[in-house]
């Protein structure tokens, strides 16, 4: 290959690399939370148990993908980067983000979808704390 060509490919590989860096962030972050290492947010307790079937946390409504609700409940150094997808399911509606609730679910086996941010999860109840 000649200089040219060289040129045009890194000039296309470092483009690539700098979409995946930027798009990869955006999709992955989470709200950060201003949390103890027990988990507190204010007088609220981020907690779940050790399967994920009970969790309390911060609803999040990301406007990407269409829009949908993002449940946040630990840092980014939990197993599941903190954060589940509750998607667009009928039991959120009127609730706003910000929210802290107190959700029953669990992680889907079907984890096909049109949201490319993180793992879903199936909501079976919600409630709100505060």
């Amino acid at each position: 290959m000649n200089k040219l060509t060289w040129f045009i490919v890194l000039t296309i590989m470092v483009l690539f690399a700098g979409v995946l860096i930027y798009y990869g962030s955006f999709f992955t972050k989470t709200q950060k939370l201003e949390t103890s290492q027990k988990g507190n947010v204010g007088i609220v307790n981020f907690s779940h148990n050790s399967d994920y079937t009970k969790i309390t946390g911060k609803l999040v409504y990301k406007d990407i993908e269409g829009g949908y609700w993002d449940l946040v409940f630990a840092d980014t150094t939990d197993q599941f980067g903190g954060h589940f997808i509750l998607g667009r399911d009928k039991k959120l509606e009127g609730y706003k983000d910000g929210d802290i609730v107190r959700v029953a679910g669990e992680i889907a086996e079907d984890q096909m979808s049109i949201y490319i941010a993180g793992i879903i999860y199936s909501l079976k109840t919600i409630e709100l704390v505060k």
